[in-house]
């Protein structure tokens, strides 16, 4: 239900961006009780929540939850034009090699993005031919990092 980032100056802490859902922000702490629970969940289900934000210098890259479920809808909010896309496919496509797409999990040093996939989902996607016969389905699970 938190909806606010915020940065400190010494103890105090000052918000800098507010998530505006509208009328798709859902109840923070949603009561449902087991005799109704599947009302309310179809009701909640035209609901978002937010599941994550991170950000480097010009973005903010925000999940969000539909309802109760595990549907997540990703988006990026251009902190210099003001603007929020909503990625089709939750993800940036892969244009360089044609490789899996990618969103990020982890931003370091304001400029390098970083994403994980399991070995088995990467050897499902177009696999780019520089890790062809490198990795099989037990691999541990392979870094993708854009800089």
């Amino acid at each position: 239900g938190v909806d606010t980032l915020y940065y400190f100056v010494g103890k105090q802490k000052k918000p800098y961006a507010i998530i505006d859902l509208g009328k798709y922000k859902m109840d923070p702490d949603p009561s449902i009780p087991l005799a109704a629970k599947e009302k309310i969940e179809k009701e909640l289900s035209t609901k978002l929540s937010i599941k994550n934000i991170i950000e480097d210098n010009k973005y903010l890259y925000i999940e969000l939850r539909w309802g109760v479920s595990n549907s997540i809808l990703c988006a990026l909010y251009d902190k210099n034009t003001f603007e929020t896309k909503i990625l089709a496919d939750n993800f940036f496509y892969n244009d360089v090699d044609g490789g899996p797409g990618f969103w990020p999990k982890q931003i370091i040093n304001e400029s390098i993005l970083i994403n994980h996939i399991d070995a088995f989902d990467l050897l499902k996607a177009t696999l780019p031919s520089k890790l062809k016969g490198k990795i099989d389905e037990s691999s541990n699970p392979v870094l993708i990092i854009l800089k």
